[in-house]
């Protein structure tokens, strides 16, 4: 297992950590991801986060004010849209089917499975 670095995300270190942090609620196998083609998607999924989240674009602006100034900014986790919240789950979900092995053995043949599942003893 190669744990996504927050330097990978060629953002300050703060906002990586954030978006790595927000990143495993949403997906928490994220770091089990050891399939190089796997992770690399990941990886350009959570740069694209972090850029969209150190820009403070005005996808991210909650609210302005005029008088004193300011802006209010959304949290951590409006960072991530649906879109982005789907691709981390399907790709750490068809990286662990991937890499796993199998989870059970077929049971022997009785006359009670032969009778139940009879595609599984023709020769």
């Amino acid at each position: 297992m190669v744990v996504i670095d927050a330097t990978e995300l060629q953002v300050d270190e703060d906002t990586a950590l954030r978006v790595l942090a927000t990143a495993r609620t949403i997906a928490p196998t994220i770091h089990d991801v050891v399939d190089t083609q796997s992770r690399n998607e990941l990886v350009a999924v959570l740069r694209g986060v972090a850029k969209d989240a150190a820009a403070r674009g005005s996808l991210l602006v909650r609210g302005q004010r005029m008088g004193p100034g300011g802006v209010d900014y959304t949290d951590a986790t409006s960072w991530f849209t649906d879109d982005v919240r789907a691709t981390l789950r399907a790709i750490c979900r068809s990286a662990s089917i991937t890499t796993a092995g199998p989870i059970a053995h077929f049971p022997k043949a009785s006359p009670v499975t032969t009778n139940l599942w009879p595609e599984q003893y023709e020769d």
